[in-house]
């Protein structure tokens, strides 16, 4: 039986065969390598088609594995918001500063917050590198980005020097997210990493599931939806 190295190498396969992928310009790559980035082709893959390649991420409670065996869940590309079967999101290069992952002082915080944080940032970084733009990802983007980033380093992206902390993505659960409605009736999907591998978890906005909860922030070409 192949290892979980093995499996997660196999996102690499075929990777070129990704029709409508969005790339960075050749400037903006080697702006990017020069500050610490990181940059990794995102094929778009769903949590379901992840889980069922790497065996990746895993769950904890019946909620969360309906993640991927229930294909009625939303996610918000554009307005107003769209389904997409089993999570299916859009082909993308992105990058990431493992050096500085999450933004700081963004522990804790609501996910409007966190969006306002990231708009910041990503009025900061287009300012020096024109034609990019930072976005708060997909469950599945952080989920295929933690997998890609064991392969080529050997090092878990959540774990070691960062304190095994979660991310918010902008994946809701169960409908889609409005900013109009009460944040104890909603609920997204939080990712981060332990001892039992990648992990998903439903947290409601109006409780305590923002503990630990930070952002990453996705940069990637500004063709990429918001």
């Amino acid at each position: 039986m192949p290892s979980i190295t093995e499996r997660m190498a196999s996102l690499f396969r075929g990777k070129e065969e990704v029709k409508n992928i969005e790339r960075f310009s050749t400037s903006a790559q080697e702006a990017l390598r020069k500050r610490g980035y990181l940059i990794y082709q995102l094929q778009g893959k769903s949590l379901k088609e992840l889980h069922k390649q790497t065996g990746q991420p895993t769950f904890k409670g019946m909620v969360l594995q309906k993640l991927v065996s229930d294909d009625r869940v939303w996610v918000k590309l554009n307005a107003p918001p769209i389904l997409r079967w089993g999570f299916g999101i859009f082909a993308t290069e992105a990058a990431i500063n493992p050096n500085q992952l999450f933004l700081p002082n963004s522990a804790d915080k609501s996910f409007k917050y966190h969006q306002g944080m990231v708009r910041t940032f990503s009025q900061e970084i287009s300012n020096e590198i024109p034609d990019v733009k930072a976005v708060i990802g997909e469950a599945s983007h952080y989920v295929e980005l933690a997998l890609m980033y064991r392969v080529t380093t050997g090092r878990s992206l959540f774990g070691e020097g960062n304190e095994f902390r979660f991310t918010a993505t902008r994946t809701s659960y169960g409908k889609p997210y409005e900013e109009s409605e009460s944040y104890e009736k909603q609920s997204l999907v939080k990712v981060g990493e332990d001892s039992d591998g990648i992990r998903c978890f439903e947290y409601y906005l109006g409780t305590w599931g923002n503990y630990n909860t930070w952002i990453i922030p996705l940069i990637v070409p500004v063709g990429v939806p918001d």
